[in-house]
This record gives C-alpha cells, sequence and structure tokens, in this order.
C-alpha cells in the first residue's frame, strides 16, 4: 500500500479512491488466480484425456496383432515348408511322442538298477 508520508498527503476522498483501487486490485488478483487455476485444471485435463485415448489406441492396434504364439507357430510352419519336410504338425507330434516316450526309458534305466540291486541283496542274505 502506501507508505506513511505520502498518505498524510492525501486527501480522505483519495484515501477512498486508494482504499477502493486496492481492493478491486485484491478483487482481480483473485479473479486471475481463479481464472488460471481454472486453465491449469482444464489443460492438464485435457492432457490425461489425450494420454487415455493414446493408451486405447495402442490398446486396439497391439490387440490386433497376432499373438506370439500365433506368430511363432506360422514362422515355424513356413520354415519347415521351405526346408521341405512334410509338415509342421507331423513334426510337433514326432517330437511330443519322443517325450512322451523318454519317461519310459528312464524308468526302465532305474527300475533295472533297482533290480540289481535287490537281486544282490538277495545273493548276500543267501550267502550269509
Amino acid at each position: 500500500m502506501l507508505d506513511c508520508n505520502k498518505a498524510r498527503s492525501l486527501t480522505p476522498q483519495q484515501l477512498a479512491i486508494i482504499k477502493l483501487l486496492d481492493e478491486k486490485s485484491k478483487l482481480l488478483l483473485k479473479e486471475k488466480r481463479k481464472n488460471l487455476l481454472l486453465w491449469i485444471k482444464t489443460k492438464t485435463k485435457v492432457l490425461t484425456n489425450k494420454k487415455r485415448e493414446d493408451l486405447e489406441k495402442r490398446n486396439r492396434t497391439s490387440s490386433a496383432a497376432p499373438s506370439s504364439r500365433e506368430w511363432a507357430a506360422k514362422k515355424q510352419q513356413k520354415a519347415v515348408k521351405d526346408i521341405g519336410f512334410i509338415d509342421a504338425e507331423t513334426s510337433r507330434i514326432d517330437r511330443q511322442n519322443t517325450r512322451n516316450q523318454m519317461p519310459s526309458r528312464i524308468m526302465k534305466h532305474v527300475t533295472r538298477h533297482l533290480s540289481e540291486a535287490n537281486s544282490s541283496g538277495q545273493r548276500r542274505r543267501k550267502a550269509q
């Protein structure tokens, strides 16, 4: 506001006008502050809406793309056809069959060792 020396030299009307102007400027500052806050809120809201739209757009495009499994299966089929094998399905079945046979081979190996251990244990008992 005004310093004391200047305020003494002014008339009461001038002081009243200064006081009114001061109040008006405070109101204007409040209004400007309010408008500024409103502007900031709308801008951030617009930005968040834009981000949301971008994410939705990305999700739509990514869901249209084939999954990694489908992509790998297509690549495998193409590679198999290029090499000249019959088709990818038979090679897949062959791989499954070999996987299914593996445990039985392991079990035969284990049971053979177990039966040898049992028979050697029985021989020891008979010898005693």
